[in-house]
């Protein structure tokens, strides 16, 4: 029968990224810590999570860069007399540097480009609004004392050594410490075997450790971008699980603002964590609040009970919530289908209203989308926002111009200046729309009846962004109809695209999706 350690590196010697050549001495552990093979380089994606590369951050549209420098030489991961195991070149670290699982993807892109987008940082911008929010959410970039090579490759050493002996303390300090290397050292550290035996430790001793010591090692994990499919994470999430009813409201909030940050989904950890809020939502700070409702958003998933209670939470702080964290409430409860009152959309289209000059165009889509969501007309906040969108939509990307006019359509408001400005804004950037976008301006257009001055160029452009977009509705066969439909409203009748609607093939298609 072949042994626990052969079949530990085996799976590092399959497993091993190219150029690296990783040595797995022999060490023991339990059969059911197998969980935690270090096998980074070929984890399984899980249903319903984001693809792989955005594991660690999902914002590919811009680099973020840490704070903390190290200020030795850039060297790699080295063989020495003490160290005889660790075996990395320089050479196998360049080759290994176009590897880098679990960490962020890094696009070169133009900064004043209004297309760029940046889906994970820009709804957490309202954390930095105030000082609260840094007790209860994780900041990437935090300064950090940097780690040398030489202390990281001491920790590893040690943890070869005194692997039988390793208090849960100190496994919880090497994992805090080596989170700080220099980010070209990741790649070497995450296919390293000692750093391997550091985690299958960790999970082995995970019944020791206490909620404090869970969360950093949490954030350890996402400053070195483990990748959220990584079957390590399971027995982490189910250890959160049993933990949630001993932990602070802060505690709590921080867990599921890492697992955010992870880009892993753990419904477990949120079903329980509802359980306890349901007991404890009174307790909520008003940063807590806004801060929960954020997360809420992102995770998709919520009792309706417990949103009905945290809306009169956010009455009973209306008069205290800035203009960010408005825009932020909306987008949670859009984000995950649930309603407010008209009477709380009233309140914060009147806090819009207040100073609307300074309400960011983010925040001011966001509360559009929950008008749109609940059906709510407010006259002021539409006049004010129809006097400063002509301005913001050619700033705007194609999806926040998407948003604003369908409000404007489900609201059944039409805005001359709104609609002029967004069909004058969108001839030159129809390449930016998604099947989606187009359809939904359609569409908006079509049930207001109205046609911009520059009527033609604006469909020209659009009817013909909708036969590259082609392949896009085989997908979506959906989206096909709506632009039809609302072509259509606009008396425009595109032969070809009728009729392939109407082929059988497509019809197949639709059904389907159905």
């Amino acid at each position: 029968m072949i042994s626990t350690v052969a079949r530990m590196a085996a799976a590092l010697k399959l497993f091993k990224p190219l150029g690296y050549r990783a040595f797995c001495g022999p060490f023991a552990y339990s059969a059911t810590q197998s969980v935690a093979h270090w096998n980074v380089g070929n984890c399984t994606q899980r249903r319903g999570q984001d693809p792989p590369e955005h594991s660690s951050l999902h914002h590919p549209a811009k680099k973020v860069e840490k704070t903390c420098n190290t200020s030795s030489p850039r060297r790699i991961l080295t063989s020495s007399s003490a160290l005889p195991s660790l075996e990395f070149s320089r050479a196998s670290a360049s080759k290994s540097s176009t590897l880098k699982p679990g960490s962020p993807r890094v696009v070169k892109i133009d900064e004043e480009d209004v297309e760029v987008f940046d889906s994970f940082e820009d709804p957490r911008v309202f954390l930095q609004l105030r000082p609260e929010y840094q007790f209860h959410s994780y900041n990437r970039s935090e300064p950090c004392q940097p780690l040398s090579v030489s202390e990281g490759e001491l920790i590893l050493h040690k943890v070869t050594i005194y692997q039988d002996n390793l208090q849960p303390q100190t496994i919880t300090d090497y994992l805090c410490k080596l989170s700080s290397v220099a980010a070209e050292q990741r790649p070497v550290l995450l296919s390293n075997a000692h750093f391997a035996l550091l985690c299958q430790l960790s999970v082995k001793n995970i019944q020791l450790f206490d909620a404090p010591d869970l969360i950093n090692i949490l954030k350890a994990f996402v400053s070195l971008g483990i990748p959220h499919s990584h079957s390590m994470l399971d027995v982490y999430e189910t250890r959160f699980c049993h933990k949630v009813w001993e932990m602070s409201l802060d505690q709590l909030l921080l867990a599921a603002d890492l697992w955010r940050n992870l880009g892993r989904r753990v419904p477990r950890f949120f079903e329980i964590f509802f359980s306890y809020l349901n007991l404890h939502w009174k307790d909520l700070s008003l940063s807590q609040l806004i801060h929960l409702i954020y997360i809420i958003g992102e995770s998709r998933q919520v009792p309706q009970e417990l949103m009905q209670k945290l809306e009169s939470l956010i009455l009973k702080y209306i008069d205290f919530i800035n203009l960010e964290e408005a825009g932020t409430i909306c987008l949670g409860f859009f984000k995950s289908s649930s309603t407010l009152s008209e009477f709380v959309m009233r309140k914060i289209g009147d806090l819009a209203c207040a100073d609307m000059q300074r309400l960011s165009s983010y925040a001011l889509v966001n509360i559009l989308k929950m008008f749109r969501f609940t059906h709510v007309d407010h006259m002021n906040f539409m006049k004010q926002f129809g006097q400063i969108a002509p301005q913001r939509i050619p700033s705007l990307g194609v999806q926040g111009v998407m948003h604003l006019t369908l409000a404007c359509s489900a609201l059944r408001i039409l805005d001359e200046g709104v609609m002029n400005a967004v069909a004058a804004s969108l001839p030159p950037r129809v390449a930016y729309c998604r099947s989606k976008d187009v359809a939904k301006i359609l569409w908006s257009f079509g049930t207001l009846n109205y046609k911009p001055p520059n009527t033609e160029e604006f469909y020209s452009s659009l009817i013909n962004e909708v036969h590259r977009k082609m392949p896009e509705f085989n997908r979506y066969p959906e989206h096909l109809l709506t632009c039809l439909l609302g072509l259509a409203f606009s008396e425009y009748f595109p032969v070809e695209l009728i009729n392939f609607a109407l082929s059988p093939g497509f019809i197949r298609i639709a059904q389907k999706r159905k």
